[in-house]
């Protein structure tokens, strides 16, 4: 959804220009992979941006390109302001029916959240799963004891969780249908998610 809403609002950029406008491809923020933008003049000529610090600048004699060897500072400006990615980390192979955590799933905690208190303004949501194995209300209960002992680990390392973030989703949104009754360990897992 964010990268259709980057598009369209390339796509609408773009269809503002004028003679002597440019266009940016900026370098991705945390060095990820970049996309392309492509640049249609009025006489239908297309040029595409390709490569990180791309520019093109239209004008009356079509479109010249050339890569920045620096980016102006109002570019870098626009990159530091914005949010960081989302962090994610899952943490798997819970007993059929425990709620405890294990030393080796605290540690994983420890260490994904190592150096994560100096993002700003974070969300973090935890959604624990169960496997069908026992009835809905008790995979319920399980699920929701593993997110609130995850919850609480977070929380001795300083960082904020909103009880409404913290949810046991039993065996629902499972990733696959497995019938009744199902022992599958891959089901057994919780989804810690840091925006």
């Amino acid at each position: 959804m964010i990268r259709l809403g980057l598009a369209l609002g390339a796509v609408l950029t773009l269809a503002a220009c004028v003679s002597g406008d440019r266009v940016t491809l900026l370098q991705h923020f945390d060095g990820g992979p970049i996309g392309a933008v492509a640049v249609l003049e009025e006489e239908g000529a297309e040029t595409v941006l390709d490569q990180a610090n791309q520019q093109v600048r239209l004008t009356q004699r079509g479109a010249r390109v050339r890569v920045l060897d620096e980016l102006d500072p109002k570019y870098q400006e626009l990159i530091d302001g914005l949010p960081l990615a989302p962090s994610s980390l899952i943490l798997r192979d819970f007993p059929t029916g425990r709620l405890t955590l294990s030393d080796v799933q605290k540690e994983s905690i420890r260490e994904h959240f190592n150096g994560l208190e100096s993002r700003p303004g974070y969300q973090i949501e935890i959604r624990a799963y169960a496997d069908s194995t026992g009835g809905d209300e008790v995979n319920v209960q399980v699920s929701q004891g593993r997110a609130d002992g995850v919850a609480e680990i977070i929380r001795e390392l300083g960082f904020a969780v909103e009880a409404e973030d913290v949810i046991g989703m039993g065996e629902f949104e499972a990733a696959r249908k497995n019938g009744d009754e199902v022992s599958d360990p891959s089901f057994r897992r919780v989804d810690v998610v840091i925006r």
